[in-house]
């Protein structure tokens, strides 16, 4: 095990491949702590929206983000945590968890950054800017429609 930083926020950590499961195998470990999880060119991550709203619902669709690469996860829990114990959490409980609940990415299993750091993430994965967009358009065809959109410039 090498741990440093090379840069603020990017920790260097190498680990075995035995240490190493597929995302479809997580619910058959008991302790994710100790495991570097990973998920494959093409694997789909489902996302979870909400919109607190007077004016708007979000129906429930299925969204999933298709990964075009490989990516590794690792998440550090708080000892004396169970997360299956959530919900039973007072939010005090809740609080001193996430308070040291930890999830880092990585792109080559060696190099690591917190998923809140975004700087560190930029440089773990290349990305290089990007744009974020919304807006309304109306036509006859298709009536109203809302959009979003993303775009990420890697190197």
């Amino acid at each position: 095990m090498i741990a440093g930083c090379t840069k603020p926020g990017i920790v260097l950590q190498d680990y075995e491949p035995d240490q190493m499961i597929h995302y479809s195998q997580m619910q058959n470990v008991e302790n994710l702590s100790g495991c570097i999880v990973y998920l494959s060119a093409g694997d789909a991550i489902p996302v979870k929206m909400k919109l607190d709203s007077e004016l708007f619902d979000i129906t429930h669709e299925d969204i999933y983000l298709i990964l075009k690469r490989k990516m590794f996860f690792r998440a550090i829990i708080p000892e004396g945590f169970d997360t299956e114990d959530l919900s039973v959490m007072s939010e005090q409980e809740r609080q001193r968890f996430y308070k040291s609940f930890k999830i880092y990415l990585s792109s080559d299993s060696k190099r690591w950054a917190l998923y809140t750091d975004i700087k560190a993430i930029e440089q773990i994965f290349g990305i290089k800017g990007g744009a974020f967009s919304f807006g309304m358009g109306l036509t006859r065809e298709e009536g109203l429609e809302i959009f979003l959109s993303a775009l990420i410039n890697n190197t």
